[in-house]
């Protein structure tokens, strides 16, 4: 736990600094009440750094576009989106889902397991993924 109820994100499965230029920032740690009240009303916003092999790249860009397309047509996904950081073979996807419950049931899905089979032996090292979760007026308020 860092300085002032804060703690740093982690590359998942490593205490390794991710490859890509872009640092993890510090969240601020929510209390219990805080965590279930966001969790039965709020929305999760995620967002993930995947850093890929360069000889990898094209591949990945079909298995990303892929993903990409099916997660935008699910009907619990409120938004998604990606870019690739100039002059790094490092994306960064953006998704907002309608609550955490879909969210999980998103991972279970058919795509989300296709895009993690498939970009295994692509990555350059492990995705960084870091999960918010905002209060659902917070996306009607400022999509409105």
């Amino acid at each position: 736990m860092g300085q002032a109820g804060f703690r740093a994100g982690t590359i998942q499965g490593t205490n390794a600094a991710p490859s890509c230029p872009c640092q993890p920032r510090a969240v601020p740690t929510a209390s219990p009440e805080e965590r279930n009240h966001s969790q039965e009303c709020g929305s999760a916003h995620r967002a993930r750094q995947i850093s890929v092999a360069t000889s990898s790249i094209e591949e990945f860009r079909q298995a990303f576009r892929s993903y990409t397309e099916g997660t935008a047509g699910h009907s619990s996904c409120l938004h998604v989106s990606a870019c690739k950081l100039t002059d790094e073979a490092c994306f960064i996807l953006y998704e907002f889902w309608r609550d955490v419950t879909s969210w999980r049931s998103h991972l279970q899905s058919s795509c989300s397991k296709t895009f993690q089979q498939s970009i295994l032996s692509l990555l350059e090292s492990p995705e960084l993924l870091t999960t918010m979760l905002f209060p659902a007026s917070w996306w009607i308020m400022n999509n409105n």
